[in-house]
């Protein structure tokens, strides 16, 4: 099982990136923010395809992590 981790310091939040891997949802990237009181969630799936999942870990940078702060303020 995967359990990688690293935070990504933004002006106004950290976000916490994961890289895991498990028999429920196979393997996945979950990034938390905690955002107005309110801890935010998402989960993106892989299905079983271990090295793409490795590589969005890789690759999950501090423009993508701004860019998702920007959409879930939109949505609350």
């Amino acid at each position: 099982m995967k359990n990688w981790v690293k935070i990504i310091e933004l002006k106004k939040h950290d976000v916490l990136i994961q890289r895991l891997s498990d028999d429920d949802d196979l393997e996945h990237i979950s990034a938390t923010i905690k955002m107005d009181g309110v801890l935010v969630s998402l989960k993106f799936g892989y299905g079983e395809d271990e090295k793409l999942a490795d590589e969005g870990f890789a690759k999950f940078n501090e423009s993508q992590a701004t860019e998702l702060v920007k959409n879930i303020k939109a949505m609350m």
